[in-house]
């Protein structure tokens, strides 16, 4: 009897200890599964604010497939004198304390008045979620926090160290095997708002693509000589070797293409697609999916056209 009663009360310890240890497993796993989930939503919203790629408003896009010859485009190769071929393969910072120093130190430097003491900035992930009431602390936001634009002279202060000035503004200097065989060309046509210019170039920039810069040529020198500078900082980015004043609805828009057109047909002859942009515009894709999109074109071009009534 007592044997049993002994055999009974071990048995019920046993049964503790495991249901015990059972509990400690499960916790120990859902902690994990939350720091796993965690750790994807701040590798998304990286993505997102860091990858994000190509095309919106402004002038018409234009996706060329580079078959085309420079015979066909009447195109004469004059490679520009400050172009940089040499690739640059730098990994940036990943850490979501870093990306968010950045934003903290951006939003000090370029808004007015400064954070107050304990006050947050909106979350751009529950903004890009959608929640509305981080929505409408964003709008208070921006109305209580008036916004002062970047002047190209703080450009031309940031580029005189172009290591720090990549890895401070978050250039992607890395890509995919996918992505490096299919390089694509971009021309930029821009006359004003360096920042908003640079952020966009930012979002496309991979160092095996080459981007073309037209400055419109009645734009002030400081805008010009801040282009130059972002431009001399990254391979495979650089100022057209021509410029034009540029004219809405003239020849010279299209003119400003072409003096580009020229320019990266000359540097190289690897792009698989031609894609024209204005400063005004910025990507809703990345570039992996930018390239995925110009596969599926199997060569095809698109280009808007329309005659005059």
């Amino acid at each position: 009897m007592l044997r049993r009663w002994v055999r009974q009360v071990l048995c019920w310890r046993g049964s503790r200890l495991l249901r015990q240890r059972l509990f400690l497993a499960g916790l120990f796993l859902f902690t994990l599964l939350v720091i796993v989930a965690r750790l994807e939503a701040e590798a998304d919203l990286w993505a997102l604010e860091s990858n994000t790629l190509v095309l919106q408003a402004g002038f018409p896009a234009v996706a060329v497939n580079s078959s085309l010859s420079a015979k066909h485009l009447g195109l004469r190769l004059t490679p520009p004198r400050d172009v940089i071929t040499t690739p640059l393969i730098q990994p940036r910072p990943k850490m979501a304390a870093y990306v968010a120093a950045q934003k903290q130190k951006w939003l000090k430097t370029y808004y007015a008045p400064a954070l107050r003491q304990g006050e947050r900035t909106p979350s751009c992930q529950k903004l890009i979620l959608g929640e509305e009431e981080e929505q409408q602390r964003g709008l208070a936001f921006i109305e209580t926090h008036e916004r002062l634009e970047k002047p190209p002279s703080a450009y031309i202060e940031d580029t005189r160290n172009c290591s720090r000035f990549i890895r401070d503004r978050g250039y992607v200097m890395t890509a995919t095997a996918e992505e490096r065989e299919f390089p694509i060309a971009y021309s930029i046509m821009m006359y004003t708002g360096v920042e908003q210019t640079e952020r966009m170039l930012r979002a496309i920039y991979r160092p095996h693509n080459y981007h073309c810069i037209h400055v419109d040529r009645k734009s002030p020198e400081e805008i010009m000589a801040a282009m130059r500078t972002i431009a001399g900082c990254l391979p495979n980015v650089f100022v057209a070797s021509k410029l034009n004043a540029v004219y809405w609805a003239t020849w010279s828009s299209l003119e400003a293409l072409i003096f580009c057109m020229q320019d990266l047909m000359a540097v190289s002859g690897a792009w698989k697609y031609y894609i024209n942009l204005t400063g005004q515009e910025f990507p809703l894709k990345t570039n992996l999916q930018l390239v995925r999109i110009l596969k599926a074109l199997n060569g095809s071009n698109i280009v808007d056209a329309s005659t005059d009534p």
